[in-house]
């Protein structure tokens, strides 16, 4: 789960995602599914002194456009796919298990009214086939809350917008912008695509 950069001597911190880590440090932990999470170090030393950076940490941080950079200084050259013009449209969403109500917005977004908790949202994508592999960064403003890597099924994607099992209190109200970078089962880029909810709670939450 580590990638060699090569010998950069003392290493004090990492920039990824736009934060600075140091070797303590752990990566944002990332959602598989099922309250799973992956969890492991920024960055350490192999017994050479070469710098090994997570490999997790280092591709959602150039899906965020973020790169990368060590000791302060940005490593050019480091990208993963040639940037599309064109995002792939968003044919489906619905809510599929849990208590609450999803209905289309202006372009893009879609307005969430959540009356319970675990609630499970289901989304279809242009040209969206089963197997492929999907790394979403959850986006408040311009700020990255959350990675998550996603398998699409013959149901689609999904999310959670809050904690599994977290009660939901009424009269709440955030938005969750949801950035996926779709590749193919054989790890070839497709394109990406774009989610907004506009998520409120309801009365009988």
């Amino acid at each position: 789960m580590y990638i060699n950069l090569g010998n950069f001597g003392t290493v004090t911190s990492v920039g990824l995602l736009g934060k600075e880590y140091t070797s303590t440090d752990d990566i944002m932990p990332v959602s598989i599914g099922n309250s799973v999470f992956y969890r492991d170090k920024v960055y350490k030393s192999d017994s050479e002194g070469n710098l090994l950076v997570n490999k997790a940490a280092l591709m959602f941080s150039l899906i965020a456009d973020e790169g990368i950079s060590v000791n302060d200084e940005t490593l050019e050259g480091y990208s993963l796919y040639a940037a599309s013009d064109t995002d792939l449209s968003i044919t489906e969403v619905s809510t599929a298990s849990g208590s609450g109500t999803v209905e289309e917005g202006a372009a893009g977004t879609y307005d969430v009214n959540l009356t319970g908790p675990n609630v499970n949202i289901r989304y279809k994508y242009g040209n969206m086939t089963s197997g492929d592999i999907i790394y979403v960064l959850t986006k408040q403003g311009d700020e990255i809350t959350q990675n998550s890597l996603l398998i699409a099924d013959g149901n689609g994607a999904y999310v959670y917008l809050t904690p599994w099992n977290e009660a939901v209190e009424a009269g709440q109200s955030w938005i969750a912008g949801k950035v996926g970078t779709v590749l193919n089962a054989d790890g070839s880029y497709k394109e990406t695509y774009n989610l907004t909810f506009n998520v409120t709670t309801g009365s009988q939450a």
